[in-house]
């Protein structure tokens, strides 16, 4: 029974915290974005393509010239990207436990089950992609 009851106010709070997210987008978007920004937005867009085209054509051979010794060094990509993953997990976890999952484990429903629900909301995706 209390497994029950702390997944069913788990999945109220973050059905509560996802609207209340979609809300605060809708409405920064209404507020930034009007008609006459979108015109003019997409001239900019339309002729920083332009540019961008003719830029890259005069650029393309100074880069294929530059290229060549990089190719010796690209066997050390891996591991600066294993070195940024190793970083960013100290900075950045992979399971949040926020102020409101403190709260409701603060109430009669455990901690440690609130985790494992935090857990496999974040590992779920993952294991349907593989």
């Amino acid at each position: 029974m209390l497994h029950t009851s702390t997944l069913h106010v788990y999945r109220w709070l973050r059905r509560k915290r996802r609207k209340k997210k979609i809300d605060l987008y809708k409405r920064a978007y209404h507020m930034v974005i009007d008609p006459v920004i979108v015109f003019y937005g997409g001239l900019f867009v339309i002729f920083c393509l332009f540019m961008g085209y003719d830029t890259l054509q005069n650029i393309v051979p100074v880069l294929q010239i530059r290229a060549s010794p990089l190719t010796e060094k690209a066997l050390y990509l891996p591991f600066i990207f294993i070195f940024i993953a190793a970083v960013g997990s100290y900075t950045d976890p992979g399971i949040r436990f926020t102020s409101s999952e403190l709260q409701l484990s603060l109430l009669p429903h455990p901690r440690k089950l609130l985790l494992s629900y935090l857990f496999f909301e974040r590992i779920t995706p993952f294991l349907l992609i593989f």
